[in-house]
């Protein structure tokens, strides 16, 4: 993916679901196939979103990575959702 690919992901599909903010990590990934079981290594991004909790959250998490799997052909996109405190 081209980093004009990315930006207008973020711009179309995570920044109208999180309009409060985000946070996009850089990273070096590494997954393996299902299929072929081969290891892959691969630039990555972590998106961190720090939001209240509410009903729909887990539905606005889904919608990212669905559309991210779709749009850049991938097997799997992981998630964390992590409880806590935070504060800005």
């Amino acid at each position: 993916m081209t980093e004009k690919e990315w930006q207008d992901f973020l711009a179309e599909v995570v920044t109208p679901l999180f309009p409060n903010g985000f946070s996009v990590i850089n990273a070096s990934g590494q997954w393996q196939n299902r299929m072929s079981h081969r290891i892959t290594h691969e630039d990555s991004r972590l998106l961190w979103i720090a939001t209240p909790e509410n009903r729909d959250l887990g539905h606005r998490v889904a919608i990212i990575r669905d559309a991210y799997k779709a749009r850049f052909q991938q097997q799997s996109v992981g998630l964390l959702i992590q409880t806590g405190c935070e504060a800005f």
